[in-house]
């Protein structure tokens, strides 16, 4: 049977909400992924709101590009009351605009997904969840792995489960990045037909513009963009540093992110004796200039969705070096868009790293194929019209998941 013909709604614009815990000033990938996808919809003609937490000096409602920003989400810093209080402001804003957007998508499994979910019966949008990390340390993981005070630990692990499993039930629709993170799903028991692969993007024209610095002119450059976290190995990287060092000689690494791990980084590299290499940058807000001046992007991860920094990299004309695990492996295809190696491996990364160094034609045709495949498959663009299919179909498809 042949699809049904496309229906008057499906042919309206779109009122979309996408719920985002942290967002621009704040910068992180997703920050940045939900400020994309945001104005990209605004530009295709819908109407698209983001309810994220204040930040310190941004207004508690603005309108950026078109693009209408609620800091709304507000909890108690007192840690038993953070996730209550995070909860109960975003059911207070879901509810007075239940009929305001067709609709809802949340990033993770975290309480706002909870509670569209368990608000599902009075909520008139559709509610899709887009999941970015999958398998052990990823977004299903760690939410069943919260603390729940006053809960002792059985009941706090058997209430996240039901939790989990709720979520799982009553969603409409799922997105996750890569084909790995649809098949964790499925294995859940969701339908096949609730789950859909919408990889990120890039502006890549604006990467494609960045300048290439001259090859190895003076101390060869290494970059890394990655918040300074335990999930990015840059602890590796710091371990990776002596061992590149003995077959290069000296190199400078710049560090660009903000994290808890920072001052254990910065501990790690004067123990090993390469602070004097190591930049931690922080954040900046454009970070062409950054991968301008650097000769090869590094990241170590342990596991990942599918980082934005590293299409960035690759679409600046970047050669990559990059840990084989799921998300990297999806945007990296091994010798031919960059170099990957096993997690957990310095003296890997740093043969990967300095094979790239010692070969500059090597470097540059990793950099070239790399960034065709970006333009070629990771552009704003491809992510934008992923999207608006999984929300056209499933407003068409009126999927209404079992309330039980």
């Amino acid at each position: 049977m042949g699809r049904p013909a496309i229906t008057p709604r499906e042919k309206e614009l779109l009122r979309i909400c996408l719920v985002a815990g942290q967002f621009p000033p704040t910068i992180g990938g997703e920050e940045r992924h939900a400020e994309l996808l945001g104005k990209a919809l605004v530009a295709c003609g819908h109407e698209v709101c983001v309810l994220t937490q204040p930040v310190p000096g941004a207004p508690r409602r603005e309108t950026v590009q078109g693009l209408r920003v609620e800091r709304a989400i507000r909890s108690l810093r007192h840690k038993p009351l953070v996730g209550p209080t995070y909860a109960a402001s975003v059911a207070l804003f879901l509810l007075r605009r239940r009929r305001a957007f067709d609709i809802v998508q949340t990033t993770y499994l975290y309480w706002e997904t909870v509670v569209a979910a368990l608000l599902k019966r009075l909520l008139k949008p559709r509610l899709v969840v887009r999941i970015v990390v999958p398998g052990p340390g990823g977004d299903i993981d760690r939410f069943r792995a919260l603390r729940l005070w006053p809960f002792p630990d059985r009941w706090r692990r058997r209430a996240l489960e039901r939790l989990t499993a709720l979520v799982l039930r009553r969603a409409d629709a799922f997105i996750t990045l890569t084909p790995c993170g649809r098949e964790e799903l499925i294995g859940l028991g969701i339908s096949p037909a609730r789950c859909f692969v919408v990889p990120n993007g890039i502006e890549c024209s604006r990467f494609a513009s960045v300048p290439r610095s001259p090859w190895h002119e003076g101390t060869p450059r290494l970059i890394c963009l990655a918040r300074l976290v335990r999930q990015k190995g840059l602890d590796v990287l710091l371990r990776a540093l002596p061992v590149l060092q003995a077959a290069v000689g000296p190199v400078a690494l710049t560090l660009l992110g903000e994290g808890p791990e920072q001052s254990r980084l910065a501990a790690l590299a004067v123990e090993l004796g390469v602070a004097d290499a190591v930049c931690f940058a922080g954040t900046v807000g454009d970070v062409r200039p950054h991968l301008a001046a650097a000769d090869v992007f590094v990241l170590p991860s342990r596991f990942e969705g599918l980082p934005l920094a590293l299409l960035e990299a690759m679409g600046a004309g970047l050669p990559v070096v990059a840990t084989a695990v799921s998300g990297n492996t999806d945007a990296v295809r091994d010798g031919v868009d960059g170099l990957l190696v096993p997690p957990e491996d310095p003296a890997a990364l740093a043969a990967a790293v300095a094979c790239v160094l010692r070969d500059p034609d090597l470097a540059t045709r990793l950099a070239t194929t790399a960034r065709l495949r970006v333009a070629s498959h990771f552009g704003v663009e491809t992510m934008v019209d992923r999207t608006l299919q999984v929300y056209r179909e499933t407003l068409h498809t009126g999927m209404r998941c079992v309330h039980t």
